[in-house]
Parts: structure tokens; sequence; C-alpha cells
């Protein structure tokens, strides 16, 4: 990734297709548009580690590298999920959330991202970027008071609804969607897949459950990739037309549900265990959990 940039309030990258258009926030200067090629997929998929953090973050490891997504978070300030020894690890990059090299945010909302907690966590973690909306990274720059010592590791995506951009960010292949979050479009929400170890995982965030914005999944895209993991909201798990929309067009090999309600949670476990019987659920307020899926030869 290329560095430079200090002072200014971060950058954005316009991802249409396989072109990036890079141009930093506020008054900088922006950098040409980069042709992006994808590269091969190795023979051997390495075996994958992920680890629930609550809500719907995660943090994925493999082959040496690792991607927390929607993990540096607290909770509505209802419902807090991260109590304060997880968050001193998390702002301080210590076990587990230590040697991380990407740091995602499907988007702005309290339980799935934290400004102060994702500052402190790039400060104490020189090698990490985060990669977010621009209403993330916007949040982060006003909230976060150190921001100018992490502004040029701050990244904000836009993308075409319908297209799969794509980047290369600290060696992690990187692809994002524009998922609509909601019918106003107020909430900028980004469906985000990475590769680790030759794994592809998807992660939806927040995509609003309607038949019409699941229609316009990239789905040749998607399937090209062979996506192993997908993490799915459990409104889309639970509804068969949809789930049936998102299965058709991603064609995972595992599926986790993410996002489970506080209360009330029984009904849908058993509903997604009609629809969707071998799809691995968790359940909020619960402890860090971790699964691994083994490795596999192509």
């Amino acid at each position: 990734m290329k560095k430079g940039w200090r002072g200014c309030s971060g950058r954005i990258l316009v991802l249409r297709g396989l072109v990036i258009s890079a141009a930093v926030l506020g008054a900088c200067r922006p950098s040409p548009s980069v042709e992006i090629t994808a590269t091969p997929s190795p023979t051997t998929v390495q075996p994958i580690e992920i680890t629930y953090v609550g809500s719907e973050g995660f943090i994925v490891a493999s082959a040496g590298q690792k991607v927390l997504i929607d993990a540096l978070y607290i909770g509505l300030s209802s419902q807090r999920e991260a109590p304060p020894e997880r968050q001193l690890l998390m702002e301080q990059a210590l076990a587990p959330f230590n040697a991380v090299d990407l740091v995602l945010a499907s988007h702005y909302h309290a339980d799935h991202f934290a400004p102060v907690v994702v500052g402190k966590h790039l400060c104490s973690s020189p090698q990490t970027t985060f990669v977010s909306t621009s209403q993330a990274v916007s949040l982060l720059r006003s909230r976060f008071e150190g921001y100018e010592e992490i502004s040029d590791r701050a990244l904000a995506v836009r993308v075409d609804e319908g297209t799969l951009g794509q980047t290369t960010v600290n060696g992690i292949e990187l692809r994002v969607m524009n998922l609509p979050h909601d019918e106003h479009g107020i909430t900028e929400n980004l469906g985000l897949l990475f590769s680790l170890g030759g794994n592809w995982i998807l992660h939806l965030g927040d995509v609003m459950g309607d038949v019409e914005v699941l229609r316009r999944l990239p789905a040749e895209s998607l399937q090209a990739l062979k996506v192993r993991v997908a993490f799915v909201p459990y409104w889309i798990l639970e509804d068969d037309a949809l789930w049936a929309l998102v299965e058709q067009a991603i064609a995972p090999e595992q599926v986790i549900g993410m996002h489970l309600p506080w209360t009330g949670w029984q009904p849908v476990v058993s509903e997604i265990e009609r629809t969707c019987p071998e799809c691995i659920l968790f359940h909020r307020g619960q402890e860090m959990q971790t699964v691994v899926l083994e490795g596999l030869e192509e």
C-alpha cells in the first residue's frame, strides 16, 4: 500500500469493476487510476480459523494473515457487548486482536464499528489498514483525536450497486459490493470479500432483506470466486425466498449466520435450522468461540 498523504483526511477508493480510482479526501491531489488484475488462486486451500466476537464481528485468520471484520465495536448504548477487558485487548492490539493485516467495517453503526477503538487499534498496530464506508471514515476522523497519525491507513471505498469492485490491501485481495442497508439509502453498507490462504470469505453486513436488492447481486462474479465461507444475517437465512436468492447467487461451501436478536432468538434458530441445516450459528452475548475449517486440495 502506498504511504504518504499525511495530514489529509484519509483516502477514497472508487471501485468500478476492474478499475480503481484512488483519491485523497479533502484537498489532496488524486493519484491516477490503476488497472487491477486478479492473481491466480493457489492449488491448495489453507485451513482457516474463524473466531466469533459478537453481533456481526469475526476474526478470520489463515496462512499467516488476519482480518477483523465488524469486530472492533462495543455495541449499542443499551446493549454493550464488548466488556471493558475485551475492549482493552482491541485497543492495544493484544491477542486475539494482534498481528492484524486488515480491519474491515461493513458500516458505521455502533454494533459494527467503534471509531475510538479502531483509532487506538491502528495506533497500536502500525502495519494494520482500516477499510470501510465514507461514513465510517468520517466518523473516525471526527471522533478520534489521533486521526492525523493514522489517516493514511483509513480507506473509504465506494462502488456502484450491482458491481464487484476489487483491489489489494496489505497483500490481501479485496472485493467490495454496495449493498443497501435500508430503503431510504441513508446508511452506506458494504458487502466485503477477501481472500486468505486461498479461501474466499464473504460478509454481507446489514444488507436489507429485499428481493430486488438481492437479485442485483453480481452472481456470475461471486460464483467464479468459489466462496468458501459466507457470513449472512439471520433475516436472510430465516426467509425461504431471500435465502434461495442469496444461496443461488453465492453458492458458498459454508454458511455462518450472524446478528441474531438479543431476545427471542430460539424461534429464529429453529427456522434457520430448517432453511439452512448446515449453517453455523452463534448467539449474541455468548463468549468468543472459534471454529476451524480444514484445508483443501483443489
